[in-house]
């Protein structure tokens, strides 16, 4: 009886402290629930604990792309490939919603990727157990130290294992020389091939080369193009001088025979981006003893063709001047004879001792004037003569009082009195001598002389 008794407090006592443990279990599960509410205000039943994170690789192998890893949700994938901005991307991805994401790799791949297109001739970026790593190789140590910066600014646990590559940071540099006809070549250049084009390029027979290899320096090719270019006009048109590129700076020197020469060089180092100096001196070389003597020669002839010239033109001037003067000498004594005959049906006579025209002799001037209309341009001289009868100063004075009394008469008669002058001669040019009365007669007169135009 005690012994059933016993048996049944014990089983009581183990029925109590199981209830007790299960109570005091239940406390537990829903504090950590109250814990995890509190954080993320999302409440994760306890039997879907999540164990595996995301994993993904973004590869980059010269200019294309490869995705590859699982994923929890597709809006992650697209974050990837929309800072990518690029079609040309291969490989797999899977979408699991049970595993667990990771934002903050996410944002740190977005971050990353600008720089890792960019910048990285390869490499990956990748996530793996929560960790995130990039690797590949850069050309300067500017590029990952930027990638540094930002792996180092997250709390996420990451891996740098970037390299950089050697970049070249030396130009080459070189002298191209010309003596007379000797050509000289020395330098240090990046390769055979842009030596071996210049060298090429410069083809003579006595070229003189010293050159050397260095693949660690900086290649220009337009620098290269460019001398390549040069080097034609000057071996042709150089007497002397040099083509040199060194410290990033081209310069041309030397002396050419002409302006042309030099500004053929300036032309072409103008049309180029390139730095550069043009030192090239025009000098016109001073003539030999042969070419001065046939300079002279050619003087001389040019001397004597242009005497030639200016005799023939001033004998042709000449005779044109005589020509005209025998034309005009001829019109002159055509308009003289017109006049003489109207004067010889009736003379110009005047009342005695008296400046008075006779009726007539009006009559006389008026056809003399129609005469003087047909030559507007002739330019006349009327001249008064007398006999020797009576007093010289008075018929001197007489004379000229007659002479002008004929002007006046033709002026009346529309001739231009800037074309009329009237001179008296008195006695001093008889046409005869005044022993008779006859000869008197002839010595009283009014001469018409033409003087030009």
């Amino acid at each position: 009886m005690r012994s059933n008794k016993m048996i049944a407090l014990l089983l009581f006592l183990l029925l109590l402290l199981i209830i007790l443990c299960v109570r005091s279990h239940s406390g537990q599960i829903a504090e950590k629930r109250a814990i995890l509410a509190s954080k993320h205000t999302v409440l994760i039943p306890v039997n879907e604990v999540v164990t595996k994170p995301i994993n993904y690789q973004l590869i980059k192998h010269q200019e294309a792309f490869e995705l590859k890893g699982k994923f929890s949700k597709v809006s992650e994938v697209q974050q990837i490939l929309s800072i990518l901005k690029t079609n040309n991307l291969s490989g797999g991805t899977s979408i699991n919603e049970h595993l667990s994401p990771n934002s903050k790799a996410l944002e740190l791949t977005q971050k990353l990727i600008p720089i890792f297109q960019t910048k990285y001739l390869d490499g990956s970026i990748t996530l793996q157990d929560n960790k995130l790593s990039i690797e590949g190789t850069v050309n300067s140590i500017s590029d990952k130290d930027n990638v540094s910066t930002l792996l180092a600014n997250s709390t996420l646990e990451t891996e740098n294992k970037t390299k950089v590559r050697f970049v070249p940071t030396e130009p080459i540099k070189f002298k191209i020389e010309k003596k007379a006809d000797l050509l000289a070549i020395q330098g240090v250049f990046s390769s055979d091939k842009n030596a071996n084009k210049l060298i090429a390029t410069l083809n003579n027979s006595d070229l003189r080369k010293h050159i050397v290899i260095d693949a660690k320096l900086i290649e220009n090719r337009e620098l290269l193009a460019l001398t390549n270019s040069l080097i034609e006009p000057f071996k042709n048109t150089y007497t002397n001088g040099f083509i040199q590129y060194e410290n990033k700076l081209l310069t041309v020197g030397g002396s050419v025979e002409s302006q042309k020469a030099k500004d053929e060089i300036e032309t072409l180092l103008q049309n180029s981006s390139i730095k550069y100096e043009n030192n090239t001196q025009v000098i016109i070389p001073k003539p030999s003893a042969e070419e001065l003597e046939i300079l002279a020669e050619k003087k001389e002839a040019e001397a004597q063709k242009l005497a030639k010239e200016k005799a023939e033109a001033e004998a042709k001037k000449l005779a044109q001047k005589e020509a005209e003067e025998k034309a005009r000498q001829a019109q002159a004594k055509k308009i003289e004879e017109k006049i003489k005959k109207v004067i010889d049906l009736e003379n110009i006579n005047f009342e005695v001792n008296k400046a008075r025209l006779t009726e007539k002799s009006i009559k006389t001037i008026s056809n003399i004037a129609d005469i003087l209309k047909e030559y507007p341009n002739v330019h006349i001289e009327i001249g008064g003569h007398t006999d020797n009868t009576g007093n010289e100063a008075y018929n001197l004075s007489l004379s000229q009082k007659r002479v002008e009394r004929v002007r006046q008469s033709l002026i009346s008669m529309d001739i231009d009195a800037s074309r009329i002058t009237a001179v008296g001669y008195g006695v001093t040019k008889p046409l005869v001598s005044n022993d008779t009365k006859e000869n008197r007669r002839k010595n009283r007169r009014v001469e018409f002389k033409v003087k030009g135009e």
